[in-house]
């Protein structure tokens, strides 16, 4: 509880009167704690509670040393540093205080629950034995505090002391209630499809197939490795247990613990690899803990499902390569110094190298550039001195033509006023009905964000909406990003670019009105693109679209590259988007397969004059533009150089259901000049084609 300042009744308190419970000296919350009248003043109040102090350290961890993932495991790095460092040879690592139940346990008959490992591959090693007369309590005052120190409540002694083992030691344990094992048998099985499972915090869980369980005849009792279940745990009426200590797989460990939310101390400790040699010894530890404070008799044997040793693993390190990685000559003496202090046995001594077999509590040694990683991390990186100069030389790689492409693009869509985005790969299936293309993933986070992407127009529509929210209203944004899409027995995945905007295409200033976005704004930033793939044709031909109105395919060298559209209001409504928002993704294999042939040809300005003729052509309301332009482009041929359109008039003097295109066109001849005669000649050509195939009219 933090004590600060607050209003009790309309009045400021400057503090707060707790209770035994809620200062942690003890268990009443019943009210004010009053001291005995002979109480002398100005003593410390913490020497009248008997409170415990001690000291705690806290290190950094990374997931790869589960050997340091206890206090027997810290206590191991410190004795080598000690013995390395200050030479302190009578600083030594005693064996886990077991007594003589080693050999007590050795004379004793087999347990009466018998042990049966279906799964072997899950969990190659299972220990366990058997114990009576147990008498459940509180835990020793001192263990409670211990306990207390490294953030765990308190239970039972049964509890407590395999709580108290599994963070000594780095192994996790469980005891069973023996009462609890119907047909007096244990069987490490898969569990069946759906079988549910109540925890022991009364949690009901639905298992797979690929999760191990232990169970007995009837039932399961335990998620192995994960948690206990509420059927067989420790109670006040415990009197004999069955305690195991095993080793479990962590890959099977660690998906059946992220799949159910169960993140437990003990699956974190299987998840990062444990020392697969300690469990025979861990499991005597604890029993014996268990016979000094719950007054327990040892009644069988350990059984040990595999008593060979699970992994043995032998390296060789050579004394030029540690020189070669560290960068400075270690001496023979100091790197078998390193080696021994930490575990590791010297099988055979060579001149230039040493045949290592690693301990089994390293877990992470895998080849030789780990046994080096140990040696200078044991020296010390402060006293490895830094050379005075550092040569090295520059790769010289291939320029990577799609990524330069790539930067052209952003620099281009960033130069015309966009902002790039990048959004999460990860989406909400519920943006999405096609089931069948749909990419689920197997092991989502949170329950809505269950799935691989399909386009990036949702995700560009939350963004839109988000500055919406914070009054940003004219927006235009790029992004590139993959798209995933479940084949028949395959997946696929494509990059697309992205270009959605919303709002004036133009603010309002001095010189004009605001310009509104539209289909135009949104195409010419699309033909800027292609054309700067080296597009030398490009046309929009009308598609049908599920996400957007009046769709076009974006076709660039007869190679369709995209669609372009505005995104259906039923879609922007569902993001609280209240405007037109407009939309198109562009095929990033496409724009490369345009690039790829592209053809950068440089050649004089022409010396021949240009001549400009302008048309007016009346034409039915369905004739697009398009359609003049590749009547125009036919005829013109290499003539005509430019078409561009510069009005379009609409009204009743000129018919119903019709409509104007004004068109400019520029003419040129690079070898010579053009005359009328040949102009005016392709002209008439030109327009009589537009009277023939358009039933168009000119406007005199």
């Amino acid at each position: 509880i933090t004590l600060k300042k607050a209003k009790i009744r309309g009045e400021l308190s400057e503090g707060m009167i707790c209770a035994e419970d809620e200062l942690g000296i003890g268990n009443s919350h019943a009210g004010i704690i009053i001291f005995p009248t002979d109480t002398a003043v100005g003593i410390p109040v913490a020497s009248l509670f008997g409170v415990y102090t001690d000291t705690i350290y806290e290190i950094g961890l990374t997931p790869n040393r589960s050997d340091a993932f206890s206090h027997y495991g810290v206590a191991r790095e410190v004795v080598a540093y000690m013995q390395l460092h200050h030479g302190d040879r009578n600083t030594i690592l005693l064996p886990l205080p077991t007594n003589t139940l080693s050999e007590a346990a050795g004379v004793l008959a087999d347990a009466a629950i018998k042990v049966t490992v279906e799964n072997e591959t899950a969990c190659p090693r299972y220990c366990g034995l058997s114990l009576s007369n147990i008498q459940v309590s509180d835990s020793p005052i001192w263990m409670q505090h211990y306990l207390k120190s490294i953030g765990l409540r308190p239970i039972n002694n049964v509890v407590d002391i395999t709580n108290f083992v599994l963070h000594e030691s780095g192994q996790p344990l469980h005891a069973f209630d023996a009462a609890t094992i119907n047909g007096k048998e244990l069987i490490i099985r898969n569990a069946k499809a759906d079988e549910l499972f109540v925890t022991l915090d009364q949690q009901e869980v639905k298992l797979k197939e690929s999760d191990l369980v232990i169970a007995d005849s009837d039932k399961a009792l335990c998620i192995a490795g994960v948690m206990g279940g509420s059927n067989s745990g420790v109670n006040a009426l415990t009197t004999d247990v069955f305690l195991e200590c095993a080793w479990f797989h962590p890959t099977s460990i660690r998906n059946t613990s992220t799949r159910l939310n169960l993140r437990t101390d003990a699956a974190l400790h299987f998840e990062k690899r444990i020392d697969s040699e300690m469990a025979p010894t861990v499991i005597l530890r604890a029993a014996q803990l268990l016979i000094e404070h719950a007054g327990a008799s040892l009644t069988s044997s350990v059984y040990n499902s595999h008593p060979e040793a699970l992994f043995e693993t032998q390296l060789r390190v050579r004394y030029q390569k540690i020189n070669d990685l560290i960068g400075v000559p270690f001496e023979p003496s100091t790197v078998k110094n390193i080696l021994q202090n930490l575990g590791f046995e010297i099988l055979k001594e060579e001149e230039t190298a040493l045949l290592l077999k690693v301990p089994s509590h390293k877990t992470d040694m895998k080849v030789e550039a780990d046994i080096i990683e140990e040696i200078v991390r044991m020296y010390g990186l402060d006293n490895i001195p830094m050379p005075i100069s550092v040569t090295a030389s520059i790769p010289i790689n291939a320029p990577d033509k799609a990524n330069a492409l790539k930067e052209q693009l952003s620099n281009l869509l960033t130069a015309s006023g966009c902002n790039q985005m990048l959004n999460n790969s990860i989406t909400k299936s519920a943006y999405y009905s096609n089931g069948e293309k749909e990419v689920k993933l197997l092991n989502s986070l949170t329950t809505e964000l269950d799935m691989l992407r399909q386009n990036l127009v949702f995700g560009g529509l939350e963004v839109v909406a988000y500055n919406l929210n914070r009054r940003q209203d004219d927006q235009l944004w790029f992004e590139w990003g993959k798209v995933y899409t479940k084949q028949t027995e395959n997946y696929l995945e494509r990059e697309i670019l992205q270009l959605i905007g919303t709002g004036n295409k133009q603010a309002k200033n001095w010189q004009s009105d605001a310009i509104k976005a539209d289909f135009y704004w949104m195409k010419e930033l699309v033909s800027k693109i292609v054309s700067k793939c080296g597009a030398k044709t490009i046309s929009f031909e009308a598609v049908e679209s599920d996400l957007l109105n009046n769709a076009f395919t974006v076709v660039a060298n007869k190679i369709k590259v995209g669609i372009i559209g505005e995104v259906k209001e039923e879609w922007s409504n569902k993001f609280a988007v209240k405007q037109a928002v407009w939309s198109s993704e562009l095929d990033w294999s496409g724009l490369l397969q345009l690039a790829s042939k592209k053809q950068i040809r440089y050649k004089e300005i022409s010396k021949f004059p240009a001549i400009q003729r302008d048309l007016s052509v009346v034409v039915e309301e369905a004739i697009t533009y398009q359609q003049l332009e590749s009547i125009a482009t036919k005829i013109g041929g290499p003539l005509l150089k430019q078409m561009d359109l510069f009005d379009i008039y609409k009204d009743k003097k000129i018919g119903e259901n019709k409509k104007s295109y004004a068109i400019s066109l520029l003419f040129q001849d690079e070898n010579a000049t053009l005359t009328d005669d040949k102009i005016d000649g392709i002209l008439i050509k030109l327009i009589s084609t537009f009277e023939k195939d358009l039933s168009a009219e000119i406007r005199k």
